[in-house]
């Protein structure tokens, strides 16, 4: 069975495009908000993800539609055999044109040139988390599923009303209500009836083609499937843990799960057991929440697909050095000053405030009014990894750098980094560091970097989980940054931990320098020293780094390093958490890991107390999760779970 792919695409960001929803907007006179309103529009670049997803799940597709008004993703490799562009020009009529009305495009798809008898619908914010085969979307008869909501719409808006719109339709032409809502996921259809539902409706898909924004009585894409159950030409699968059978009586996925998730996108990592999911943009989400769509889509799918092309970019500087800033008043100046004395002079600073309350903020604006390559960017509370997140997209370097406001670097970090990774065409570059307490100074070695070599992550093997995962011993291409979507996770404990890992594992070239240019100045005040809940963030790497192991076969040798990385880092975060957080955090860890790694973490953690009778030790207490057990004899005698 030969089943394409089609999906709808446009660049809200382009200005000759916006320029025209303007101008028709404004022709169009009042309007509702639901129909202009910027989510509809914006990108985050969720078709390349996307995309990735369906490449790495759904390999089987046979060809990928991607309809657009002319625009093509930049980076969109157009020579791919197995992916079309399709202009609105195309498929609609011209006197309809331009729109920006989805509803009126998604009811021209069935004129797409050479689209498949059986085929799937996908809007791009939609995505495959794990293997999905044919059988899925269509039954051995090749009839479609048709996935919908096991409730209707309540709530009263300009989506809702049109999907009582067309519910009422079929039940006036045929007698049959459906009270069953879209899913906002992947469609599956054949087109043949697809056809015959238009050509039953010709009149009122004639003038849904025709509205260049969204309005109440349209033809929306959901009467499709409507139209599908009413003819028996589709089988109903309710949203949920789906039981559905084929025709001939056999059980189909009974596990399978589809979700549709608004809220905030970092906690999308733990819905990964759905094999669709959809992270929908709207008018609801927090200008930060959407800025975490992008960083943590490339967190999920971190592997370029074939569908990409590498951009070279021309950059203004040589480097940029970003640093986070938190309520960094008494160590700023140190940190400013080493970076404005680098002997590399073309570097810019991106200076990302988060939200201090102290006199951060001032020492910034003095310093940059002083020295322009300074750049300030202000945030509340987004965190480091979102600091530095928002300083990659903003870089204007052709290499980048991470420098902590409370640390500092030597004067020729920036000219010998730069040169070495340049000279060798490197992707990442990594040199050592002093860590500087109040008991003295201590080398950190990384990668066993004691000697200039170039390197790959097989020479690391089980050793790339043997150093700490520090971003700030780094130097990286920003270009390769650009090419994999390589971000830092959206927490504020192990943050490092993707990024610092993604790089490693993609780069072809890894140069290590010995020398000691970073000084990490052990604050007991910071957010790593502090401790307490932010430990729990373990919890989401944890997550993450078991997804991101399931997808690539070849990274099979670092299992067990990955596991001992997790024991270790697991016991860490349970004694640094409070008691009322420990109970949580064992609970979810056992979610995550093997019986195995979680008992290891049991033993590590566990508080043990031996009381000698007779000089021999035979009463033992042992505790662990607020559970006291005595045992004698080795022989467990009680359990007594203690309140807190």
């Amino acid at each position: 069975m030969k089943i394409d792919l089609v999906y709808l695409w446009c660049d809200g960001s382009d200005e000759n495009w916006l320029k025209e929803k303007q101008y028709y907007q404004a022709q169009s006179g009042q309007l509702n908000i639901n129909a202009t309103d910027d989510s509809r529009f914006v990108q985050h670049d969720e078709l390349k993800f996307s995309l990735r997803s369906v490449e790495l799940y759904m390999p089987w597709i046979n060809h990928i539609f991607i309809v657009a008004n002319g625009q093509i993703p930049q980076w969109l490799d157009t020579n791919n055999p197995k992916i079309s562009i399709v202009t609105h020009k195309e498929i609609m009529p011209a006197d309809a044109l331009p729109t920006f009305n989805s509803n009126a495009i998604e009811a021209c798809i069935p004129n797409i040139p050479n689209l498949s008898e059986h085929f799937l619908y996908a809007n791009d914010d939609v995505f495959i988390s794990g293997s999905v085969e044919e059988d899925f979307f269509f039954a051995s008869d090749g009839r479609p599923y048709v996935f919908l909501n096991p409730y209707n719409i309540a709530e009263d808006s300009l989506y809702s009303r049109q999907i009582h719109y067309v519910q009422n339709l079929i039940k006036e032409k045929y007698g049959k209500y459906y009270p069953l809502a879209p899913h906002h996921n992947i469609d599956a259809y054949r087109l043949s009836d697809v056809k015959k539902c238009i050509e039953a409706f010709k009149d009122k898909f004639d003038k849904t083609a025709h509205q260049r924004f969204r309005e109440q009585e349209t033809m929306q894409r959901v009467i499709w499937s409507y139209y599908a159950l009413a003819h028996k030409c589709g089988i109903l699968a309710l949203n949920r843990v789906s039981r559905r059978r084929h025709p001939d009586g056999k059980k189909v996925n009974p596990k399978v799960r589809i979700s549709q998730y608004f809220g905030r996108p970092s906690d999308v990592v733990d819905r990964l057991k759905s094999k669709l999911f959809c992270i929908n943009d709207n008018e609801k989400l927090l200008a930060d929440e959407r800025m975490q769509i992008k960083w943590v889509l490339a967190s999920i799918f971190p592997f370029a697909s074939s569908f990409e092309k590498m951009i070279k970019h021309q950059w203004k500087y040589q480097v940029s050095v970003i640093v986070p800033v938190f309520n960094a008043e008494r160590y700023l100046r140190r940190c400013l000053d080493s970076l404005i004395n680098q002997s590399l002079q073309n570097i810019e600073i991106i200076c990302v405030n988060d939200g201090s309350d102290d006199e951060s903020l001032q020492i910034l604006r003095e310093y940059a009014a002083a020295d322009e390559r300074i750049k300030i960017l202000s945030f509340e509370k987004i965190g480091p990894g979102g600091c530095r997140n928002v300083g990659i997209d903003a870089a204007q370097g052709e290499y980048i750098c991470f420098v902590d406001a409370d640390d500092f670097i030597d004067s020729n970090t920036c000219k010998t980094a730069y040169g070495k990774i340049k000279a060798e065409d490197a992707e990442v570059l990594s040199f050592n560091a002093l860590e500087i307490s109040k008991t003295g100074i201590r080398r950190i070695i990384y990668f066993d970097g004691r000697s200039e070599k170039i390197i790959n992550w097989k020479d690391l093997n089980e050793n790339i989980f043997s150093s700490p995962f520090h971003s700030w011993h780094f130097l990286f291409k920003r270009d390769f940054l650009l090419a994999n979507a390589v971000y830092f996770a959206d927490v504020y404990w192990c943050e490092d931990v993707p990024f610092v890992l993604l790089s490693l594992l993609a780069a072809k070239k890894i140069v290590l320098l010995p020398d000691y240019f970073y000084h990490y100045c052990r604050n007991e005040s910071s957010l790593v020293c502090a401790g307490g809940d932010t430990r729990l963030s373990a919890l989401y790497i944890i997550s993450w780094l078991k997804y991101f192991f399931a997808q690539k076969k070849e990274y099979a040798s670092l299992q067990k390093s990955l596991y001992d990385w997790i024991c270790i880092h697991s016991c860490f975060a349970y004694n640094s958490l409070t008691e009322n957080s420990r109970h949580y955090f064992c609970r979810k860890l056992k979610e995550k890991v093997d019986v195995k790694t979680f008992l290891k973490i049991k033993k590590h953690c566990s508080v043990v107390k031996v009381v000698k009778i007779f000089g021999l030790p035979l009463i033992k207490t042992v505790q662990f999760d607020n559970v006291l057990r005595v045992l004698f004899c080795n022989i467990p005698v009680i359990s007594i779970r203690c309140k807190k």
